[in-house]
């Protein structure tokens, strides 16, 4: 059999070489240039194999003609870290190839259409990233008591606003993220010492981006003695702002991400033409007992030019809890993955969960609690006097005088002021305010007046030296001011950097913190710019508040839409207002009916809704059909039998498939079947049915 075996191939061998040699008589030129382009292309995907980039989770030297210190080259993204020319600098580059599969934007376009986006080449972009200050935020949510000026000034001591490191490699035991026991080796990127007590880790997530870590190491001086001597103890830092530079044709844009089967919004990268490129992972934080929390926002400042300022702030009472064991982690990561969790879906104001559901993401108006001393909704479709109801707990209605109720508000109704005139005023009433306030407002601009667009205020003059409180309003090139009256006659005011957007709904938060004299103002969640202050108490007097318009000139009011008005006594954290503004927006009305609803949206090719669905209306295309209950069949084709058990006594059970009578069943070893529900267990029921 072997013999013959290898007679065989060695014919065809000496076949095969025959019509070779004809070939070559026949055409001697053509056979060298086919069997050396044959050749050729062996030697190139033989090149390609061995040399092509694979997903890994390397970090290597760069030689010193690089700008760089160290990289990581992947098939689709590739990090450099560390300047060469300033390396006391921290810094990294993330770059990635644009691809058209965007897991954040639904692409709507036809067939044609996305075939020419797939194939039109696209170009890599870079994203680089430098932290420039650590610094400890959101001290105003702490509970310090007597201690709080002096956890203040630990802080300005211990945090800074001009980084300093080194850019080492090392070999790590752990993976950043993962809280194994088991040792590993894996190549990671150490900035130490960023700021007292800080490093910044970075390693590679093979095939899909880079992954990192800010430390927050354990200080004996932690426990130290700040009231005595400032110099023997140390306080947590919470807040580092990075630098974001994008290259040009780099877009920054919000989406949705789902983690971990939680959908929440972040940030994400796209060229000029929407191709994807890469997001930030959403961050959160974790100590060394695996005690984990989300509550850890990265907001981002745009100034211009594809320059970006990047806050990550950990939520502060987290943070100095005393169940907190160190170090502590904090997780904000950039990552190139066009992939998206549950089967592709498109999550628009909803979140997957554990458990295979969708629900609604979260959705709020403002609520009243303990710290809200005036909260006007708006709503208030007509009436007389003061029926403009106040919801906070001191319950201070206003009169409106002109104006009009506007149905379509951000939330439920709001009011249109049109004319000079126009304004809702309370009674004269002291909003017990001390150290700090907040005031926030939905605001629809469609106009300014000649001077300031008053929102909400308690003020009596122009010259506001003694007797006013604070006012909210907005210049004749729509960026947002706050004044705030001090108890020993002290001004304070600011007026933000960013405009509101004309002729759109804008959320417009300020906040005064008497500690620090700072005022701090946000439009639509984000800061647009602090003030540099004085400690002062805020001035308490009783004044009316009047919204939309200033209380002594006629011509300082506002043109367009105000809604939701809220005054706080507290300096609410820009995590809140984030919080505040990212719920509102998961929010719509009804233009038919003006009724105000909770809406969203998940978009799958299948989705399996499990048993139950709560206090929702979905839509789907139907793979059967409702029959309404289960003993209506959708077709009866081929059914021979189905006892629904309906019967009401005796000992039969009627089919009613097409097999009849003749397939009836016999109830054996039931003591009770006279009539319905005689004994428990014991025959028929109609307490227990479920249809019939």
């Amino acid at each position: 059999m072997l013999k013959s075996a290898l007679e065989t191939t060695k014919k065809h061998f000496i076949d095969v070489r025959k019509k070779i040699s004809n070939i070559y008589k026949k055409s001697p030129r053509l056979f060298v240039i086919v069997s050396s382009s044959l050749f050729l292309v062996l030697i190139a995907i033989t090149y390609f194999f061995v040399t092509r980039v694979r997903p890994n989770d390397d970090i290597f030297f760069l030689s010193s003609s690089n700008n760089a210190v160290f990289a990581n080259k992947n098939p689709l993204f590739s990090v450099n870290f560390g300047k060469r020319e300033d390396p006391n600098t921290q810094w990294v580059r993330f770059e990635a190839k644009a691809t058209s599969q965007n897991p954040f934007e639904k692409d709507d376009s036809n067939f044609f259409t996305k075939v020419v986006k797939a194939i039109k080449p696209k170009s890599n972009y870079g994203i680089e990233m430098s932290l420039k200050g650590v610094n400890l935020s959101e001290t105003e949510n702490l509970d310090l008591g007597s201690k709080e000026e002096t956890v203040k000034n630990v802080a300005e001591i211990i945090g800074t606003d001009e980084v300093k490191t080194s850019t080492e490699l090392i070999d790590s035991g752990r993976v950043i993220g993962e809280n194994s026991e088991e040792p590993v080796s894996k190549k990671t990127v150490l900035n130490k010492n960023v700021a007292r007590g800080v490093d910044i880790e970075y390693q590679i997530l093979s095939g899909l981006g880079l992954k990192e870590e800010i430390v927050i190491n354990n200080l004996e001086e932690y426990a130290g003695d700040c009231i005595n001597n400032f110099n023997e103890c140390a306080v947590p830092l919470n807040e580092f702002t990075f630098d974001l530079k994008l290259d040009k044709g780099l877009e920054l844009r919000k989406g949705w991400f789902t983690l971990k089967g939680v959908s929440t919004e972040t940030y994400y990268f796209v060229d000029k033409d929407g191709n994807y490129v890469a997001h930030f992972l959403p961050s959160w934080a974790v100590d060394s007992l695996g005690e984990k929390t989300y509550e850890v926002s990265l907001n981002v400042n745009d100034k211009g030019n594809g320059n970006y300022e990047v806050k990550v702030t950990a939520d502060a009472s987290w943070l100095f809890s005393s169940d907190r064991m160190y170090p502590i982690r904090i997780d904000p990561s950039i990552i190139h993955d066009s992939k998206t969790e549950f089967d592709n879906g498109t999550f628009i104001r909803t979140a997957s969960y554990e458990g295979a559901r969708v629900e609604l993401a979260s959705s709020k108006t403002f609520e009243s609690d303990s710290t809200t001393v005036g909260y006007w909704s708006l709503d208030e479709t007509g009436g007389s006097g003061a029926y403009i109801k106040d919801s906070s707990p001191n319950g201070n209605n206003a009169t409106p005088s002109g104006g009009s109720y506007n149905a379509s508000g951000k939330v439920g109704g709001a009011r249109t002021f049109s004319s000079s005139s126009d304004n809702i005023q309370t009674s004269s009433v002291n909003l017990g305010f001390t150290n700090g306030m907040t005031a926030e407002a939905w605001v629809y601009p469609t106009a300014t007046d000649s001077s300031w667009n008053w929102i909400v205020s308690q003020w009596v003059n122009p010259n506001a030296s003694t007797g006013s409180v604070f006012n909210l309003s907005y210049s004749t090139d729509y960026k947002p001011h706050f004044h705030v009256q001090g108890s020993a006659g002290g001004l304070h005011s600011y007026t933000a950097t960013t405009a509101m957007t004309v002729n759109s709904w804008n959320y417009v938060a300020a906040t005064y913190n008497g500690s620090t004299g700072v005022i701090t103002i946000y439009i639509n969640g984000t800061s647009v710019g602090s003030s540099t202050g004085t400690a002062g108490t805020i001035n308490n007097v009783s004044l009316p508040v009047m919204i939309g318009k200033c209380p002594f000139d006629t011509i300082e009011s506002v043109k367009g839409s105000i809604d939701e008005v809220k005054i706080s006594n507290v300096v609410k954290s820009a995590t809140q207002i984030s919080n505040y503004y990212l719920n509102t927006v998961s929010r719509s009305q009804d233009e038919a009916t003006s009724s105000y609803y909770r809406n969203g949206e998940y978009i799958s090719d299948a989705l399996d809704l499990n048993s139950t669905s709560s206090e929702l209306d979905f839509s789907w295309v139907d793979s059967a059909a409702n029959t309404t209950n289960g003993e209506t069949p959708f077709s009866s084709t081929g059914l021979v039998g189905q006892w629904n058990f309906n019967e009401s006594s005796g000992t039969t059970a009627t089919n009613t498939g097409s097999c009849g009578a003749s397939c009836n069943g016999t109830l054996y070893g039931f003591g009770s079947t006279g009539s319905r529900d005689a004994a428990v267990k014991s025959g028929w029921t109609a307490d227990n049915r479920r249809w019939g």
